[in-house]
């Protein structure tokens, strides 16, 4: 599906330090292995790994493996080259477009005029193990406010790695306990292995990242970061009104309720009769902010024409207040909040992301990440269905 188009890769963190067979004493300052991971990551010019994710919740369990390269190259927007493989297909940035190669269509889509290509690095679940491996500042200050319980576990071998572990733990009314192992390779002092684990009420949901096969700098050649068009393939060229299809298209909504800003329980199968846009957004996502001025404009032109926008507020800090800040940012349709585990039944990767329901309940579109004309496009696609 053209949707592959849009896995969205992101940068990741490595590190490179001394090794030690000694077990690290238990009083130490765990605070100083996210520092020394800093300050090697910021070391690492190129990474080859496979990466593994594990997704496990009460409704939905499923793994998959990508092959990763990077080159480190402060000349373009994200500060690296990108290369990736996965079942599907094989992804590239090569600092000015970005090229996806799908096998079963035998497809190289390429992004065109109104596609900012480094856009389609910065989100997704791949943003977490890239930025295990290579960062491109230095946040030893922001790692040493961190308020956050910290915690040193044990020692433990993974793979082929022997880490020391250690554990964050923050509790709060909205968003439950989570707890986040992290394993720092003792060879690299690279972050090898992380196990969120988030529990609500009688729901857990657990995301482990893993790097397997870890090699750094070993003098990548700038050249693998090309992508040749087979002589079977064609090339399609993507642009923001020639979005690609979503797999769920035409398929019913799935069914959910949530409460809103207000603590009132929101329906989704009750708001039958109206075109609904669902956006799933977080006050930390610099992409979602943007956005919001354009389904702000799409609230204010179908207000009280059966034109429903409905944010859907997901993965939000401790502390973070998503309905002042709406209010701070003039934006006056409503919005559901805790919708992680919705943005996981819509098998959302990447924030914003947007779902567009029709009167009947069905999925008309999906749209991932920014764009310049979203609320055009939205306007239109109502225009037709309304």
């Amino acid at each position: 599906m053209k949707k592959i188009f849009l896995l969205i890769l992101a940068v990741s963190y490595v590190i490179i330090s001394c090794s030690s067979d000694e077990q690290t004493p238990l009083d130490a300052d765990p605070k100083e292995f996210f520092i020394k991971a800093n300050q090697s990551s910021l070391k690492v010019e190129d990474a080859s790994f496979t990466t593994r994710f594990v997704f496990q919740s009460p409704k939905e369990n499923f793994t998959t493996d990508v092959k990763v390269q990077m080159l480190r190259d402060p000349s373009v927007k994200t500060g690296f080259l990108v290369k990736f493989l996965t079942e599907q297909g094989a992804g590239l940035y090569d600092g000015q477009k970005y090229y996806f190669k799908s096998d079963s269509e035998k497809i190289v889509y390429i992004s065109g005029e109104g596609i900012e290509p480094d856009k389609m690095i910065t989100q997704n679940w791949l943003i977490n193990p890239m930025t295990m491996i290579m960062l491109n500042e230095d946040y030893t200050e922001q790692i040493k406010a961190r308020t956050d319980e910290l915690f040193i576990i044990s020692d433990a071998t993974f793979s082929k790695y022997k880490t020391d572990v250690v554990e964050s733990l923050t509790n709060s009314a909205e968003r439950g306990k989570i707890k986040i192992r992290t394993y720092f390779d003792r060879e690299t002092n690279l972050p090898v292995k992380e196990v969120k684990t988030q529990t609500k009420d009688t729901e857990t949901i657990i995301q482990t990242f893993e790097i397997l096969d870890l090699e750094i700098n070993k003098g990548l050649s700038r050249d693998i970061f090309k992508l040749q068009t087979p002589a079977d393939f064609v090339e399609e060229i993507v642009t923001p009104n020639s979005r690609p299809k979503s797999p769920m298209e035409g398929q019913p909504a799935s069914d959910f309720t949530l409460k809103d800003l207000d603590g009132k329980n929101v329906t989704l199968s009750q708001l039958k009769g109206n075109i609904v846009i669902l956006d799933f957004w977080g006050t930390w996502c610099h992409w979602c902010v943007k956005a919001m001025p354009k389904l702000q404009n799409v609230h204010e032109k179908y207000k009280g024409k059966n034109v429903i926008v409905l944010g859907i507020s997901c993965n939000e800090r401790e502390g973070a207040d998503p309905k002042k800040f709406l209010k701070d940012n003039n934006i006056t349709y409503n919005s559901l909040v805790l919708g992680e585990q919705v943005a996981s039944q819509y098998g959302v990767t990447g924030f914003p992301t947007l779902y567009v329901i029709s009167k009947d309940g069905t999925i008309l579109t999906s749209m991932s990440g920014y764009s310049d004309n979203m609320d055009t496009d939205l306007i239109n696609l109502i225009n037709e269905n309304l």
